[in-house]
């Protein structure tokens, strides 16, 4: 999709640019403007604009040119971020939270609480 599309598409489904925008329910950190290599090749959809409904027909894997580039950020970044300080992570709910997020959540928590004691024994044995 085009930069100015996007910016048609924002516009017309959120007149007043006060809705969250997310990639994979995850906020947006970064947007930058990179190499189309860089960071792995861009795939780019091919359409048929003739087709209603599904129109894809294709993908384009691009080494040449420069795309932009939105970077996510969710809960297992924000969580492995903080991996030295798990018992004060910031994580608060708009609603009462459901099993399944809070074993989520407890799970992440104990992958960086393992990814925090590597990365003490690797400076400890200063490797």
């Amino acid at each position: 999709m085009k930069t100015k599309t996007l910016i048609e598409v924002l516009q017309e489904l959120d007149p007043t640019g006060e809705l969250e925008v997310c990639v994979g329910n995850e906020d947006i950190i970064e947007i930058d403007v990179l190499p189309a290599y860089y960071d792995g090749k861009l795939q780019v959809l091919q359409r048929d604009k003739t087709k209603d409904g599904y129109d894809i027909t294709g993908i384009e894997i691009k080494s040449n040119g420069k795309k932009v580039k939105i970077e996510p950020y969710g809960l297992k970044y924000y969580v492995f971020d903080h991996h030295s300080e798990l018992d004060k992570l910031n994580i608060s709910f708009d609603h009462e939270p459901d099993q399944y997020t809070i074993d989520i959540i407890e799970e992440y928590r104990k992958k960086a609480k393992e990814f925090d004691e590597v990365i003490k024994r690797l400076i400890k044995d200063k490797i």
